[in-house]
């Protein structure tokens, strides 16, 4: 009796432990397939989230004859005060809705640190319902990793390309180094001389995010290029997905750029005259 119930104690104990095993093995074959599939459906999210913008700046440049501002621009007050190109191009990509604000206030004034989604269903109807819109989704990619504080709205994950270098959005439209974005100047589509398909209007970025409403650099800025490397972790652009980052271009298509890309390669992207560029190369 002792001999027999030691063997399927033994047996028993064997089992457990192999089954622990092939747990252990299935576990970790399934959970970075599960996080990979999570991280699949985020990125595909904030692909559809570009293309929102893409459809509604491009409905912006087609009505206007050029691409907005890159901020508000009303009463004499600095960039960085104003409000961004998300308030002043929201009733072209949110169908029916329209962000309310005090247009000729600076983006940090009290009334506009809590911005609202207004509904209308017509034209002949306005203010017909608010709600609170501290966030707007489609300015934020679901990988972000950074919030702002409760008391701000939420952060962009979406920059406008101003062209090349930290002056870039104060630059002239005929700067080699322009971009689309300035704080003041619109870009129409003919004068994108790099042509549309090849020129970014957005892109993503995990890098010093700042309000949604916020004009200035949390929603408009140049690339210096000699600031390498210029996506991934810690970089200017990207560090959101593996491996590179989502962008936006003229032409409304959304591509996703690899982090190895050449720094030449995106300084010409960058601007509306494919501008070519000398870089040293120095590291972050």
């Amino acid at each position: 009796m002792c001999s027999d119930s030691h063997n399927r104690l033994g047996v028993s104990r064997t089992g457990v432990v192999v089954l622990f095993a092939v747990l252990t093995v299935v576990l970790g074959l399934a959970i970075p397939a599960i996080l990979a599939a999570r991280e699949s459906a985020r990125k595909t999210t904030c692909q559809n989230h570009l293309k929102e913008l893409g459809q509604g700046l491009s409905a912006t440049a087609t009505a206007n004859g050029h691409f907005p501002a890159g901020t508000v621009v009303r009463k004499a007050i600095p960039p960085e005060k104003r409000l961004s190109w998300y308030v002043g191009s929201s009733p072209f990509f949110l169908s029916q809705e329209w962000v309310v604000v005090q247009m000729d206030d600076p983006w940090d004034s009290p009334v506009n640190l809590k911005p609202k989604l207004g509904f209308h269903q017509d034209a002949d109807l306005q203010d017909v319902h608010e709600e609170d819109l501290r966030r707007l989704d489609v300015s934020r990619c679901p990988s972000t990793p950074s919030f702002s504080p409760p008391e701000l709205p939420d952060v962009a994950s979406y920059i406008g390309i101003a062209g090349l270098g930290g002056d870039a959005p104060r630059l002239p439209g005929k700067d080699p180094k322009a971009g689309i974005w300035g704080y003041d100047r619109c870009t129409r589509p003919d004068d994108i001389k790099n042509g549309l398909t090849s020129t970014m209007l957005l892109a993503e970025t995990a890098f010093q995010n700042g309000p949604w409403t916020a004009g200035g650099a949390p929603t408009v800025r140049g690339i210096v290029v000699d600031d390498q490397p210029l996506i991934g972790p810690d970089s200017q652009l990207g560090g959101i997905h593996p491996g590179g980052c989502n962008v936006l271009f003229a032409d409304s298509s959304v591509r996703f750029v690899n982090e190895s890309i050449e720094p030449q390669a995106l300084a010409r992207m960058a601007t509306i005259a494919g501008c070519d560029v000398e870089t040293t190369n120095e590291q972050r």
